[in-house]
């Protein structure tokens, strides 16, 4: 199964360009810290495909497309069954998909329930084998079952790895307890 392989440059989810193989632009994400702090995903047309709101003291709030803004535990959810690590969401086929790798020092991995989540559609993987943050770039490969809901893909990704660095220490300009560090903890417990 063919597989694309995007780069992160640089390596944060809320401030980067994703780029093709052949160096294009195909999103890019930007955070504004003004009233409110808001990272918006951009497609390569620039229009905003999506869009989270920083939640200071409540959820952040999500909206993907043409959908209704959401907050993030109602976008992903955490797994119910003890001892399974994940974070879900839908298509809109209404598709299940599961994010594993939620520890510090995994990557992030989606597994679709096409395959009963066996075999990995989406691989995230930083430029250094240590911290997260060292390398300046990092590498988002997508299968071609991934590359079909790509856009839904991508921003569930940065929002996520947003999320997983502010729970796991990495420094931001925000003081939020962000929901998406709650999802964290729920699925440590």
């Amino acid at each position: 199964m063919p597989e694309t392989t995007f780069t992160l440059s640089p390596n944060n989810p809320s401030d980067a360009e994703i780029s093709s193989s052949s160096g294009e632009v195909q999103y890019r994400v930007v955070t504004t810290r003004e009233d409110k702090t808001v990272t918006r995903v951009f497609n390569s047309a620039g229009s905003v495909i999506a869009s989270l709101e920083w939640g200071i003291g409540s959820p952040d709030r999500v909206k993907y497309g043409d959908e209704k803004a959401r907050s993030m535990t109602e976008w992903m959810k955490k797994s119910p069954l003890p001892f399974k690590k994940y974070i879900s969401f839908t298509d809109d086929q209404r598709k299940e998909y599961h994010w594993k790798g939620l520890e510090e020092t995994q990557g992030l991995e989606l597994y679709s329930e096409h395959d009963h989540y066996e075999t990995a559609i989406c691989r995230f993987e930083n430029g250094d084998t240590g911290s997260s943050t060292d390398a300046s770039e990092a590498w988002i490969t997508l299968s071609s079952h991934a590359l079909e809901i790509q856009d839904l893909v991508i921003v569930s990704f940065l929002f996520l790895e947003k999320g997983k660095r502010e729970h796991h220490g990495e420094k931001h300009t925000t003081s939020s307890a962000n929901i998406i560090t709650s999802l964290f903890r729920a699925s440590q417990a």
